[in-house]
């Protein structure tokens, strides 16, 4: 099992509001609904590349290509 600190909560609440300033360059001038857009198809992506490093690291580009068709 793995626990935070007292120490390690202190940091993480020091970096939220920074983390929040970060997010914000980020997404640039992006509207809400293309910040939305962005989210779900980084999400789709992150899950396509989970899935790949779970399971199919060791195929070659070119079997990763054939099994993504």
């Amino acid at each position: 099992m793995v626990a935070i600190t007292k120490k390690g909560k202190k940091e993480l609440s020091e970096l939220l509001p920074r983390m929040g300033l970060v997010g914000s360059v980020v997404v640039g001038n992006l509207s809400p609904a293309e910040i939305s857009s962005l989210s779900f198809l980084l999400r789709k992506l992150d899950d396509y590349h989970h899935d790949i490093f779970q399971n199919h690291r060791n195929l070659s580009l070119e079997e990763l290509d054939k099994k993504s068709k």
